[in-house]
């Protein structure tokens, strides 16, 4: 069943120089962080069309030496309109086309975070809310991303049903994961009983310190 089956993302994300999909059963895993604090490999514009064509074209030619299943740009230009991000629709795992950009437009780091949040949620095949699947309000702010579960997971398993996806199905290589192998990630890795992942994850599948090694009694 690809709906209960786990999932992993193996992200990319870069940061240009001005600058968990629980509920779903996926797994984010950040297995390369690029900064361009000299200069950006790319042509950043307030044009996010552009900009996206520009980035997801870098990423291509990067794949055989950076694989991964999705990337996604971040940066401090800031896009024309209202815009705050873009990706395309049905696109993960695409070698053309997986991935977004986003603008950091907010203080709060939570901003940036819902915007890549977003558009990732684009490239699952997840289109903009429609009525009755909705639940922002206006007082969400710069937040509008909250959307009915079940009709999340209904617009994943169509995607996923359809053949997309494909890559999401094998659990990403550890030891290229940044910030390296560890206790407490959430994945099995050598020398380990099990690993239940962060605190409030061990506490939800009833994972406590005592069963893991005692290497891996974290707090």
């Amino acid at each position: 069943d690809v709906s209960s089956s786990m999932k992993y993302v193996e992200l990319m994300v870069v940061a240009d120089h001005a600058e968990y999909y629980k509920s779903l059963n996926i797994r984010v895993a950040l297995i390369r962080l690029e900064i361009w604090n000299d200069q950006d490999k790319i042509t950043v514009t307030n044009n996010p069309y552009s900009t996206l064509g520009a980035f997801l074209a870098w990423r291509r030619k990067q794949l055989p030496q950076l694989p991964n299943d999705n990337a996604q740009l971040v940066t401090g230009v800031s896009f024309q309109s209202t815009i705050i991000g873009l990706a395309p629709l049905k696109a993960m795992c695409s070698e053309y086309q997986s991935g977004g950009v986003n603008s950091d437009h907010s203080n709060s780091a939570v901003g940036v975070a819902a915007t890549m949040a977003h558009e990732m949620g684009h490239n699952f095949g997840m289109s903009h809310d429609s009525p009755g699947c909705c639940l922002a309000q206006p007082e969400d702010g710069d937040f509008p991303y909250l959307v009915n579960r079940h009709f999340k997971i209904n617009s994943l398993k169509r995607y996923l049903s359809s053949g997309g996806g494909k890559c999401l199905f094998n659990p990403p290589n550890t030891r290229v994961m940044y910030g390296g192998q560890r206790c407490g990630n959430g994945y099995l890795e050598e020398g380990e009983e099990c690993d239940c992942g962060e605190v409030e994850v061990r506490r939800e599948f009833h994972c406590f310190p005592s069963h893991l090694l005692p290497r891996c009694d974290s707090d």
